[in-house]
């Protein structure tokens, strides 16, 4: 997911075109990108099991700022979401709500809407239970 200063959140490769997704595995070549979710699953021990991947997202807005990206799977470890007594919260259907450690990318992007290409500064790192 990428969050944007604005508090809007998007999910990775919604309606992305394979061109762009081609695109970019053209220019990384040496690396074997699949799409995200094509990623998901289990992440295995060693290097041959390694798996390499690009996340796309529109463009949030022609002057991004500061954003964040959140990648859940890297970790197994999971904690039920509860309220200010500790009891468990669910969602309407009944179920416990469970929450995903996290990595979490901070960034900010130099420039404004009329240079594209701007340099984009990683600002930050933390793992967060969301």
């Amino acid at each position: 997911d990428l969050l944007t200063k604005e508090g809007k959140v998007m999910k990775s490769d919604i309606e992305t075109s394979a061109a762009v997704f081609n695109a970019i595995a053209r220019q990384e070549s040496k690396w074997p990108l699949k799409p995200a979710l094509e990623n998901a699953g289990p992440i295995l021990v060693g290097e041959d099991q390694a798996k390499y991947g690009v996340a796309i997202w529109e463009e949030p807005s022609s002057e991004p700022g500061m954003f964040s990206v959140f990648v859940t799977g890297l970790s197994g470890e999971t904690t039920p979401l509860t309220d200010a007594e500790g009891k468990e919260i669910k969602d309407k259907d009944g179920n416990v709500i469970m929450l995903r450690k996290t990595l979490q990318l901070d960034f900010n992007v130099r420039g404004d809407e009329l240079y594209a290409g701007d340099p984009i500064d990683k600002t930050g790192e933390k793992w967060v239970m969301r």
